[in-house]
C-alpha cells in the first residue's frame, strides 16, 4: 500500500495541467479485481469492467461486442494465468497474438546484452501489451509478472479480420497508440532532464493516474506492489538512489 500525502496532490495538478488534463486521484472506489471464472468467454474478465472512456479500455469492449456476434474471439482467447516474477513474453517471441492483461500487474522492459534492464512501461488491468502486436511489427521486450497476473491472447489475424469488418476500430487502435507514444516521450524527458526525486515522484504520481482511472485508488491509497529494484529499472537510477528518495519522500510528508 502507498498513500499519496496532500503535496503530492498539487504536484499531480501541475504535472496534469502540462499534459493538458485534470487531475483525478480522489475518486473511485478501491478496486476489486474478479477472478474470472469461465475459460471461453472475455465476457468475464475483469478487464472488460474497466471505464470505457480509457483508450485501450474502449479498444477491448469494443473488441467484445464483436465476439457477442462471432465464436472465433473467444475460442482463441482463452484465459491464462501465471505467478509473479512469471514471464508473459519473451523478446524473443514473435508477436503472433495480441495480449491483453485481464488482472494484476505486469512490467515490459528492455534487456541490455549485460542483463540490465530498462522498464518501458508498468502494465494494469484492461491493457494492451503492446499496440504494435496488432500490426505483426514484432518485439523485443521482456514482459514479466509483478503480481499474479491473469492474461488472454488473441490471435492477430483474427483480430485483423474485425478491423477490417469494423474500420470504426481503427479510431480506437489510433488514439491508443497515441497513448503509448506520450508514455514513450515522458520517458524521455525524464530520463533526460529530470532530478532522481523528480523521476521517482511522476512515476508515482502516473501510476496513481492509471489506477485512478481504473476506479482502483481508495481515496489517496493504493496498491503498489513494485519493489525498489523494479522502480529503479523504470527512472534509470540506482536501488540505493531510489530508496533516499523513498525515503526523503516520506519524510516530507508526500507520500
Amino acid at each position: 500500500m502507498l498513500e499519496m500525502g496532500r503535496n503530492m496532490m498539487g504536484s499531480q495538478r501541475e504535472i496534469s495541467s502540462e499534459e493538458g488534463k485534470a487531475a483525478n486521484l480522489s475518486t473511485g472506489a478501491p478496486g476489486q479485481l474478479r477472478d474470472p471464472q469461465s475459460e471461453s468467454s472475455i465476457l468475464d474478465c475483469s478487464c472488460a469492467n474497466w471505464p470505457s472512456d480509457q483508450p485501450n479500455s474502449r479498444l477491448i469492449n469494443n473488441l467484445i461486442m464483436l465476439q457477442t456476434n462471432s465464436a472465433s474471439l473467444s475460442s482463441t482467447a482463452p484465459l491464462r494465468r501465471v505467478r509473479a516474477r512469471q514471464i508473459i513474453c519473451h523478446p524473443k517471441d514473435g508477436l503472433e497474438h495480441v495480449t491483453v492483461i485481464c488482472s494484476g500487474w505486469a512490467s515490459s522492459s528492455v534487456l541490455l546484452p549485460d542483463s540490465r534492464r530498462q522498464i518501458l512501461s508498468f502494465l494494469l488491468p484492461g491493457e494492451f501489451v503492446s499496440i504494435a502486436s496488432i500490426f505483426g511489427i514484432t518485439s523485443s521486450r521482456l514482459v514479466e509478472a509483478i503480481t499474479e497476473v491473469s492474461y488472454r491472447r488473441f490471435r492477430r489475424v483474427d483480430v485483423e479480420v474485425a478491423l477490417r469488418n469494423n474500420p470504426d476500430l481503427l479510431a480506437d487502435i489510433h488514439q491508443a497508440w497515441i497513448e503509448e507514444c506520450k508514455v514513450a516521450d515522458r520517458l524521455i524527458v525524464d530520463m533526460g532532464r529530470r532530478t532522481a526525486s523528480e523521476r521517482v515522484a511522476r512515476q508515482i504520481l502516473y501510476l496513481a493516474d492509471k489506477l485512478s482511472g481504473r476506479n482502483m485508488m481508495n481515496g489517496l491509497v493504493m496498491e503498489f506492489p513494485l519493489r525498489q529494484r523494479q522502480i529503479a529499472d523504470a527512472t534509470g537510477l540506482t536501488q540505493v538512489h531510489v530508496s533516499k528518495m523513498m525515503i526523503s519522500l516520506q519524510r516530507s510528508g508526500v507520500i
